[in-house]
């Protein structure tokens, strides 16, 4: 599957787990939305964002508590 597409509750339903640690995938219509998906089963919705010229990651919650 690409690391990027259009977000759906059934897209992201079917995400594979990795084998180990987590992988993220950006949604392509809100390009700083992404949806980690660990190896553990967690789906969790994220918000990339620059504060003070870092990098921070919000979290939105998990998935399918937050839906898209």
């Amino acid at each position: 599957m690409d690391k990027k597409f259009n977000f759906t509750q059934a897209r992201i339903k079917e995400l594979p787990l990795p084998d180990k640690g987590r992988f993220d995938y950006v949604d392509t219509d809100i390009s700083k939305l992404v949806c980690r998906v660990s190896a553990t089963g967690n789906k969790s919705f994220i918000v990339t964002k620059r504060v003070d010229g870092k990098l921070k990651n919000i979290t939105i919650g998990k998935f399918p508590d937050v839906s898209v």
